[in-house]
């Protein structure tokens, strides 16, 4: 009767998985549907095939027609050094967002594969314990996600609103006029944007490629977010097995559970390396693209606020703040990630291995010994990410910024 009763509460459990793993991986699919970068499981039809494609040219569309112009308008046109690193700030923040962007669509298979790795976990979770843990974790992920988003957009959002409704002094005809600036600047052999409607036409479509370019810095934080919570969580669950696996007296029973357990924590590091390969160039771009707006932007704070330019400052610290808080989001998920792994040497440790039949006793030592290879995330293979490689990012970001305000 009890049999009866394990299995169909397993059963019971195991059917949910489609609405567990919808619930676990929605925030990207709605991020990567809206950029035509979501690749299905299943085989697109021509309708759906056709959509992407229109998405994925309208964002490059948008994002190179703010892009492009500024970059113009930095190297022809302006001359004034301060002004040209404002500029040159903006065009690499566009840049980080074409590159990020062309890397995801570029690795749309690898994404897939991470996501019908997870889809295959809630597959086969059996006790409500499991599932607890991993939504859990999932939770976890929404809320990065949800904060990364607040942070990019909302930065985004009110910078480019601040810059609409500064005013700024423009000579026409050998007129002083106070005219709107656009929040980036545009080359004026392309469009003149002190006439209307060209500044409308023109701030409206630069919102919408902020839209993007922050969607674009917002899908990024989601994968790693998702994909590396996701990881945690079968660590964690690995964990909770190896603690419950010897209140069963049986030792037949607790040398299955060990075998089950070792091939938890396989599976699990041959996830953890396919997250690697997804995001280790993203972290690149993030760790160098961001060090270097962080320092000009802690510059510009600097000199609005010797300006007494109180709107134009909070709109620098915001961005400034939210791009700090996306190289910390990295590093702390692949700190965790590395925390996680270590903790399964320890618990395994901790068990009474030493109790055990020999032959039992080897597979808990086999872990232990690989629990101790410390693993961590890397910025595109050449250094390793942790909270220690937020803390040289904020001292670079101080350095370069007090060598900047030295030189001008």
């Amino acid at each position: 009767m009890d049999k009866l009763t394990d299995t169909s509460k397993r059963n019971e459990i195991n059917v949910t998985y489609v609405n567990d793993n919808e619930y676990s991986v929605r925030l990207i699919r709605w991020l990567l549907t809206s950029m035509g970068a979501w690749q299905s499981s299943m085989t697109k039809t021509s309708i759906e095939k056709l959509r992407s494609l229109i998405l994925i040219i309208l964002s490059f569309s948008l994002i190179c027609f703010t892009f492009v112009p500024c970059t113009l308008y930095a190297f022809l046109e302006e001359k004034n050094l301060q002004a040209r690193m404002e500029a040159l700030g903006q065009v690499s923040y566009w840049l980080m967002g074409v590159i990020k962007y062309s890397y995801i669509l570029f690795h749309r298979g690898n994404v897939r594969r991470c996501l019908d790795h997870i889809e295959r976990d809630w597959r086969t979770v059996e006790r409500s314990k499991d599932r607890d843990i991993m939504l859990a974790h999932a939770n976890s992920a929404h809320y990065f996600i949800l904060i990364c988003t607040s942070f990019t957009c909302g930065g985004i959002f009110i910078y480019n609103l601040v810059k609409g409704m500064s005013l700024v002094p423009v000579s026409i005809e050998n007129h002083t006029f106070y005219l709107h600036p656009l929040p980036c600047p545009c080359y004026s052999k392309i469009v003149d944007t002190r006439y209307n409607p060209a500044y409308e036409i023109i701030y409206g479509l630069q919102l919408f490629s902020g839209i993007i370019t922050s969607s674009i810095v917002v899908c990024a934080c989601s994968l790693a977010a998702v994909f590396i919570m996701h990881a945690c969580g079968q660590l964690t669950m690995m964990m909770a097995w190896m603690k419950d696996s010897f209140t069963i007296p049986s030792i037949e029973s607790t040398r299955y559970q060990l075998s089950d357990i070792v091939g938890l924590h396989v599976r699990t590091l041959s996830f953890i390396e396919y997250i690697e390969n997804v995001i280790n160039r993203i972290c690149l771009v993030e760790l160098l693209g961001c060090t270097l707006n962080m320092c000009l932007l802690g510059y510009f704070c600097i000199t609005e606020w010797e300006n007494n330019d109180t709107k134009n400052t909070m709109a620098y610290f915001l961005v400034f703040v939210s791009m700090m808080f996306n190289i910390f989001v990295f590093c702390f998920l692949s700190e965790k990630l590395s925390h996680q792994c270590l903790q399964v040497g320890d618990v395994a440790y901790a068990c009474d291995w030493h109790l055990l039949p020999d032959c039992t006793a080897r597979g808990f030592i086999l872990i232990i010994l690989r629990s101790n290879s410390v693993v961590r995330l890397t910025a595109g293979k050449f250094m390793q990410i942790s909270i220690v490689t937020f803390g040289d990012v904020i001292k670079t970001s101080a350095v370069y910024f007090n060598m900047l305000q030295k030189i001008t």
